[in-house]
């Protein structure tokens, strides 16, 4: 539906929310995290362009649309799916988040965040975004005790895509919510076990690694190892695939 001449417009769309950890403060460690933050943003642009155009779609509209925005923070991706399947759009944003991540930690500017989907209202005059969807991404991803995103219940109801690349089952580490079963990001290269090394060393880089840090980066690394050993065939598997 619409009012005031399509100026405000309710659809149903894939929402993400992805902020920066330890933000307040992080002029003292970074000078130039805001031009940083403003070039990762870019290239997700450019990426969702790109990625929105080998969508499969039905009706009118030939190439679904994503928007990436920011706010102070906070990067918000939103995809409208009235001509796509939720789940489709739920994998791009998958695509987005895998590539943001470790992007993210190489800029010295970790991201956490999670992945709603829902009715969204948009004023396209101010840019303005409310709705169920922007409500559940918004209270789910400060939740977060780690550095990655993952599906809220809207989403993680929705989603059907069995052979899906880059989500995969995981409880995630919340602050209030124990054994939360839903699908996470895969930002990582599970055969390369060069990566985690990789990616602990970028870790130090962002130090100080405060008590509070330092929990956040243990769980991403627990989270990593686990869907590594998980994806690895053992040596028993190997043999009966041979």
């Amino acid at each position: 539906m619409s009012s005031n001449d399509n100026q405000i417009n309710s659809t149903m769309g894939v929402v993400t929310f992805l902020d920066v950890l330890g933000w307040k403060g992080i002029w003292q460690r970074k000078q130039n995290a805001i031009n940083d933050l403003e070039s990762l943003v870019g290239s997700l642009s450019k990426l969702s362009e790109k990625l929105s155009r080998g969508l499969a779609f039905t009706g009118s509209i030939s190439t679904p649309q994503t928007r990436v925005m920011i706010i102070s923070d906070t990067i918000v991706i939103f995809t409208e799916t009235t001509s796509i399947n939720p789940s489709d759009a739920i994998e791009l944003h998958g695509n987005l988040c895998s590539q943001a991540i470790p992007n993210s930690i190489k800029k010295g500017i970790p991201l956490r965040g999670s992945t709603s989907f829902g009715e969204t209202i948009i004023s396209n005059i101010n840019s303005i975004y409310a709705g169920k969807a922007i409500d559940e991404a918004a209270s789910w991803h400060e939740n977060a005790n780690w550095i990655g995103v993952f599906m809220s219940p809207s989403a993680n109801f929705i989603f059907e895509k069995a052979d899906s690349k880059y989500w995969t089952e995981y409880c995630p580490p919340l602050k209030n919510i124990s054994n939360y079963k839903t699908y996470s990001v895969k930002w990582f290269d599970t055969s390369s076990s060069s990566d985690l090394r990789s990616i602990k060393k970028d870790f130090i880089q962002l130090s100080p690694i405060v008590p509070d840090i330092l929990n956040k980066f243990t769980n991403t690394i627990e989270y990593i190892e686990c869907i590594t050993s998980r994806d690895t065939p053992t040596d028993d598997t190997a043999a009966v695939s041979r």
